[in-house]
């Protein structure tokens, strides 16, 4: 998520407070996929190892995730692009079999009851995104045919200001959904960057807030949804 450090294995004692933005977040979302190409990345760095904690939710996500075999190297499709909907471009038999709408999340350690809850929340969002095909379907479809190019502009902004890499665009249609779907304040505090002046964050807050009702209202609508 991280724009500056995306795709690297960074080193445990090389984490500081402020230096990595995905290092403050209270909690964590991913696919199986995911986990594995970072697996794989480690295997592939001669001065990098897994931290026991990593080694225990590759342990955990082979005994629970149907295909999830982290002994073994990934095939060539696990450094593909994934489409639209989230499903891996290529061939190979190991992403084929975790194509199946897995995801984890996580919450950070120390964080109070209403934290928990908070990000809870926010992550179940995500796993929804992962999970529920006409959810994920649904997003895309706001974000492609509804968002214009100065909504798209807006939303890139807002997730940049909080440390995200706008770049990615399944990441930004994962958050949208996450955050659209279950914030307020934090839309209004991080509209644009302070530096903006005070008539710009009101007018970015304003029109962030006319984003999210847009969205919860087209995504209201689709077939086979559930309530947000």
């Amino acid at each position: 998520e991280d724009p500056s450090h995306s795709g690297q294995v960074v080193a445990p004692d090389g984490v500081r407070p402020g230096k990595y933005a995905a290092a403050s977040y209270t909690g964590h979302n991913f696919r199986p996929e995911d986990l594995l190409r970072f697996a794989q990345a480690v295997h592939d760095d001669p001065g990098a190892i897994l931290e026991p904690e990593e080694e225990a939710l590759l342990a955990i996500l082979s005994s629970r995730v149907p295909g999830f075999d982290h002994a073994n190297p990934l095939s060539p499709a696990a450094a593909g692009d994934t489409d639209v909907n989230g499903e891996a471009e290529g061939e190979g038999t190991c992403l084929q079999q975790l194509q199946s709408g897995w995801g984890c999340i996580a919450t950070a350690r120390g964080l109070n009851g209403s934290e928990v809850a908070s990000t809870l929340l926010h992550e179940s969002m995500h796993g929804l995104f992962y999970a529920y095909e006409p959810l994920r379907k649904a997003s895309w479809s706001f974000w492609e045919d509804v968002c214009g190019e100065e909504d798209r502009a807006l939303w890139k902004d807002f997730l940049s200001s909080l440390g995200y890499d706008s770049d990615n665009e399944e990441l930004c249609v994962n958050e949208m959904l996450a955050y659209l779907s279950t914030e307020r304040e934090l839309l209004a505090r991080n509209a644009v960057k302070p530096s903006a002046g005070a008539n710009a964050s009101a007018s970015a807050a304003t029109r962030l807030r006319k984003l999210q009702d847009d969205f919860v209202s087209f995504v209201a609508t689709q077939p086979t949804l559930p309530n947000l």
